[in-house]
């Protein structure tokens, strides 16, 4: 036998690899009597699934304990049927960690769509069951969920798939999924599944269980998508797996120590660092309303500094208003024409404050000229060769829009020349207003689709968006003058590093099983706002609340931008400003310094939160919250407070 070490977790095998387990010495850690530790999906052109188990294959293993290669000559389907097709399993320990990826190698007349490896089958972690455990998964922000099997149950299709086989959740990165990791917190232990590639290649993080009427079991599952060709030999992504004694920050470090390789936060801009947040404002909305003018903009940046803002982020400002005409970007003469769109930036930043212009950086209208001369040739194409679309359902007053739809898209591929070009045109026009940011819209977080278009610059190679995405990013941040910012909407940390804040999405605001901790405490350094909180809703200081515990910054976005600005929620803005005022007070944690991520020594109920800032100079505050309508006493070095509804407490330690 042989054995490969991944901290506490152990991967034992036969010479030929058709004996396998898992288990922990001393927990409670097993795998099913029949599992697969890798899986592969061929495609024939009319079969696009064709399923190859590693419970039916016979391989040898070369090598030692520790670090062995499993290696297949051929394969066998589910079927019997036989393909010219290598696989080498690589499997090594490092540290407290395995390394554990494949490569394989297809000289077939199928293609090697998708490889599953990682592939990790457990009956049990450090428990003897699921129902304690607590699942940690990177989607946006971060989500949390006791009982991971009340999770993945959740993901039955009914239908659509295999679920007589498993029940499975598939979450892509880069996007939804913010990191390139997720894990399982029981009993003291953390088991932690990371995929360390730094060319970001398009993967499934996927969770699977057991169907119906059967044993729980919890697979850990990274599908990677080489698309291999005959004659082409493709190495996968590395997968990492580690179970170690700690709670989720031990994965997080795991994953952040990797990433540090790579990972380079672009040099703050002062006044980006400074910010507080922004109003979000659309002038002339998806379906043709005009809200706002240029003329506008100045008393909405006014009634904002009353209350501690000092940027406007202006969406719809163009002739073919929000969501329309992309990537075509001209001012608008219903808005007041150009000369008063410079003014009125020129007015804004005189005053002290900042202007931020939009723009999309991954959607074509496709009722637009762009799209017919260039847009469907740079368009992604799914694996039929035809182009992915996405169906808008903005409305007003009425039914029709948002029940039929209006605005249809296509998303770009990256690596094209002609949307690179496009991109670098685009933030030309935006500089020509001297904003003071940029800001590309969807870039930082977008359904990172596989693109079948062999005449893009990625070839064969389906699964490289934010390969050429990255390079495309470099390119418009290289013409930005000094001073001049750029953002995007979602934390994504491979495209994060290269902007100067993040418009938040998944995940920014508070909800239950939402865990804003997991990627504030990986990355740190970015600077993400909140979201969603649009008026003075039941909740609204709760949401405002989260933001402030967590040092999010503020999109004021009234209406969804629209009617009226800050000036029309007095309640809204007068709690804003507390908060801010504080914030403010607390200067060198809140901007200078840095989230630090829970204060796990604080003892206190499961529903308040308590969160570590620190300063440059090491200093560190503790904010604790009580987001929930009961009464909660929380301990922090040896002293007692107590918590009504939606209270914080600000301790300096």
């Amino acid at each position: 036998m042989f054995y490969v070490h991944g901290g506490k977790l152990v991967f034992e095998t036969s010479d030929t690899a058709e004996s396998v387990r898992w288990f922990a010495d001393g927990l409670p850690t097993a795998s099913p009597k029949k599992h697969d530790f890798f899986r592969l999906f061929l495609d024939n052109g009319m079969e696009r699934e064709i399923a190859v188990f590693s419970s039916q294959q016979k391989g040898r293993v070369i090598g030692k304990d520790d670090d062995i290669v499993i290696t297949y000559d051929s394969l066998t389907d589910e079927f019997g049927r036989q393909y010219d097709i290598k696989l080498n399993i690589y499997m090594k320990t490092v540290g407290e960690t395995m390394e554990y990826y494949a490569e394989v190698e297809n000289n077939s007349d199928v293609r090697v769509n998708e490889v599953s490896c990682p592939f990790v089958d457990l009956e049990a972690i450090a428990n003897d069951n699921f129902k304690e455990d607590i699942l940690y998964l990177p989607f946006g922000l971060g989500l949390k969920y006791k009982d991971p099997m009340s999770f993945v149950k959740g993901g039955h299709t009914e239908y659509v798939t295999a679920d007589y086989d498993h029940v499975w959740t598939h979450l892509a990165y880069p996007f939804p999924m913010s990191m390139a990791w997720y894990g399982v917190e029981s009993n003291g232990h953390f088991l932690y599944v990371g995929r360390h590639d730094e060319d970001f290649r398009t993967v499934n993080l996927s969770l699977g269980g057991a169907p119906r009427k059967q044993k729980d079991e919890l697979v850990f599952n990274i599908a990677q998508f080489p698309v291999a060709e005959k004659g082409e030999k493709i190495t996968c992504g590395k997968g990492v797996i580690s179970l170690i004694e700690g709670n989720w920050k031990k994965g997080a470090d795991i994953y952040r120590a990797w990433a540090d390789s790579w990972y380079r936060p672009v040099k703050p801009i002062e006044w980006i660092k400074d910010s507080p947040g922004w109003q979000r404002i659309i002038l002339k909305h998806q379906f043709g309303r005009i809200y706002f003018k240029y003329t506008d903009l100045v008393k909405i940046y006014e009634n904002g500094r009353k209350v501690g803002l000092d940027t406007l982020l202006v969406f719809g400002w163009w002739k073919g208003c929000f969501d329309n005409g992309y990537p075509v970007y001209e001012p608008d003469d219903d808005l007041g024409g150009a000369e008063e769109l410079k003014k009125a930036i020129q007015t804004i930043r005189e005053m002290g404050g900042h202007v931020i212009l939009y723009n999309n950086g991954v959607l074509i209208d496709v009722t637009g000229d762009y799209y017919k001369t260039e847009g469907h040739k740079v368009s992604k194409k799914n694996i039929e060769g035809v182009e992915y679309r996405e169906y808008y359902m903005f409305g007003d007053h009425g039914s029709m829009l948002r029940t039929h739809g209006h605005k249809s898209f296509t998303a770009a591929c990256h690596a094209t020349d002609s949307w690179k070009n496009k991109l670098i045109e685009n933030a030309k026009v935006k500089l020509s207003f001297d904003p003071d940011a940029i800001f590309y819209d969807q870039i930082g977080g977008h359904d990172p689709h596989l693109c079948f278009d062999k005449s893009h610059h990625h070839g064969p190679r389906a699964d490289l968006d934010a390969y050429f995405k990255l390079r495309n990013v470099k390119a418009i941040r290289d013409i930005l003058p000094e001073g001049k910012g750029m953002g995007t909407e979602n934390a994504t940390d491979c495209y994060s590093q290269h902007f100067d804040f993040i418009h938040g999405l998944l995940n920014a605001d508070w909800d239950t099983g939402n865990f804003t901790a997991l990627y504030r405490y990986t990355f740190p350094e970015t600077v993400i706002s909140n979201r969603f909180c649009h008026d003075e809703r039941d909740d609204f200081k709760v949401q405002l609340n989260m933001a402030f515990v967590y040092g999010l910054r503020y999109d004021v976005s009234i209406y969804r931008g629209r009617l009226i600005d800050i000036s029309g929620q007095p309640e809204y803005g007068k709690h804003l400003k507390y908060l801010l005022d504080i914030k403010e007070e607390y200067r060198e944690f809140f901007y200078d310094g840095k989230y630090a991520g829970t204060y796990d020594e604080a003892q206190k109920a499961d529903t308040v939160i308590a969160n570590v800032f620190e300063s440059p100079d090491g200093k560190q505050l503790v904010v604790i919250w009580n987001p929930e309508k009961t009464t909660e006493t929380v301990t922090v070095c040896g002293e007692s407070y107590t918590l009504g509804e939606n209270e914080f407490k600000i301790i300096n330690l």
